[in-house]
């Protein structure tokens, strides 16, 4: 159960990332 909870955290975290990136570059644009 753990290493899915982990999973799930890591994907967010990363989701977070790319869509700082999207609103930056969006702004940028």
């Amino acid at each position: 159960g753990l290493e899915v909870v982990d999973n799930e955290f890591f994907i967010t975290e990363d989701n977070r990332k790319m869509l700082k990136l999207a609103k930056e570059a969006n702004s940028i644009v």
